[in-house]
């Protein structure tokens, strides 16, 4: 009996291996392009923002008179 467990126990590990590995990989990656794509917008915006900061050097005005500078959308914000 012992030896027909081992026996069904070999065949099924590598069975059930053989199904959720590629399982486990596509989760995987999925979450590393996930996570991947969030951070180079994250990126992305930072450098636009940057970009627009030195693009619009009005830090010797007010900040009502640099709000009436900046596009609605970010006033908006």
């Amino acid at each position: 009996m012992r030896t027909f467990l081992l026996f069904i126990g070999s065949v099924i590990y590598p069975v059930v291996m053989v199904i959720i590995s590629p399982v486990l990989l596509f989760l995987y990656l999925l979450l590393g392009f996930v996570f991947l794509s969030r951070y180079v917008n994250t990126v992305r915006r930072q450098f636009l923002a940057m970009l627009t900061t030195v693009r619009l050097p009005l830090f010797h005005l007010p900040a009502k008179k640099v709000l009436a500078f900046r596009p609605k959308a970010v006033r908006l914000h």
